[in-house]
C-alpha cells in the first residue's frame, strides 16, 4: 500500500509467552537494543515500544537505549503510554513521539514542549470506546471521551507538537477503518483546536515526525493525495480552514503531507503507521 510505514513487532516490557505473537518481550537495556535490531532487520521503517502494559515500565534508561539504535539506523520511535512516572521515562528518554498519553498532566505536557516530544494522541471519540472497551475497565466511554478532548485542549494551549492519530482496533456498525479514522477529527473540534492547526497535523507535522518530509508532497497547487482515505479528510479540513490556510501559504509553504494512524489487521502482529501519501501530477490531470 502507498505510503505504508511499518513499525513491525511491538516492544514491550515481559507480556508473557501468549503475547509473543505481537510483542517482542525486552527487559533491559540490551534486551531493548536487540530487539530494536531484530526489527529492522526485518524491515520496520519505525520503532513502537509499549511502555505501561503492566505494574512496571521501561526506565528512562531503557527508552534511551531504544532511542539510540533506533536513530543511528533513521528510524523514529514511539512509545505507548498514557501517562504518569512511565510517561515521564519516556520523555526523559528522548522518544520521538507519546502515543495516546490520555492521562497527561500539565507539568508532562510542558515537559514534552521543554524536549520537543510530540504527541499522537489517538482522541477516540465516545462511540468508538463503548466499543472498544464496553466493559468499563478505562472508565466510563463518556468520561474518558471527556479526558481525551481536555488533554488534547491542554496539549495545544500548552504549544505541544502534535501529529494527528487515529487507532482504530474496533468495529462499527455501516463504517470502515477510515470512516472511523475521521470520526476522530469530532474530538479536535470539541477541543477547539483551530482548524489550521489540525490540517497541519494531518500533514506536516506527520512528515517531520516521522523523518520523511523530503520523500512525501506538500499541499500545494500541482499535487494531489494518492490514498483514496486521505481525500475526505483533507477535503473536510481545508473547507474548515480555507481562509487561514491562504494566509498561512502566503507566508510559508512549508505544508508537507499527511495523516498518521495506527493500523492492525486481523491476526496480524505488525503495528503500522499509515502515512496518506501525497505526489506530484501533470498539470490539467
Amino acid at each position: 500500500m502507498p505510503g505504508l510505514m511499518d513499525a513491525h513487532t511491538r516492544i514491550p516490557p515481559e507480556q508473557g509467552r501468549f503475547w509473543l505473537f505481537e510483542y517482542i518481550d525486552a527487559d533491559d537495556k540490551d534486551e531493548v537494543r536487540k530487539a530494536v535490531r531484530q526489527n529492522i532487520y526485518y524491515g520496520a521503517d519505525a520503532i513502537k515500544l509499549v511502555a505501561d502494559n503492566g505494574a512496571f515500565y521501561y526506565t528512562a534508561e531503557e527508552i534511551r537505549a531504544a532511542v539510540e539504535e533506533s536513530h543511528a539506523a533513521g528510524r523514529p520511535v514511539s512509545v505507548h503510554v498514557m501517562g504518569g512516572e512511565a510517561a515521564r521515562n519516556v520523555i526523559l528518554g528522548g522518544a520521538d513521539s507519546i502515543e495516546h498519553g490520555f492521562d497527561l498532566s500539565d507539568e508532562l505536557l510542558r515537559l514534552m514542549k521543554e524536549k520537543g516530544t510530540w504527541l499522537v494522541g489517538t482522541e477516540f471519540p465516545q462511540a468508538h470506546l463503548e466499543k472498544l472497551d464496553p466493559g468499563g475497565t478505562m472508565g466510563t466511554a463518556k468520561d474518558l471521551a471527556g479526558r481525551i478532548v481536555d488533554r488534547l485542549g491542554r496539549a495545544y494551549r500548552i504549544g505541544v507538537k502534535m501529529a494527528f492519530g487515529s487507532d482504530s482496533v474496533s468495529s462499527l456498525p455501516g463504517k470502515n477503518r477510515a470512516d472511523m479514522m475521521l470520526d476522530c477529527l469530532d474530538s479536535w473540534d470539541a477541543a477547539e483546536v483551530p482548524p489550521a492547526a489540525t490540517l497541519k497535523a494531518l500533514t506536516a507535522n506527520a512528515a517531520l515526525l516521522l523523518k520523511v518530509e523530503k520523500m512525501r508532497g506538500a499541499i500545494a497547487a500541482g499535487w494531489r493525495p494518492t490514498s483514496s482515505q486521505l481525500r475526505p479528510t483533507l477535503s473536510r479540513t481545508f473547507r474548515l480552514a480555507s481562509g487561514e490556510i491562504r494566509d498561512e501559504e502566503r507566508e510559508s509553504h512549508q505544508a508537507h503531507q499527511v495523516g498518521l494512524t495506527h493500523y492492525t489487521p486481523p491476526h496480524s502482529g505488525r503495528n503500522r503507521l499509515f502515512i496518506g501519501r501525497l505526489r506530484r501530477r501533470k498539470p490539467g490531470i
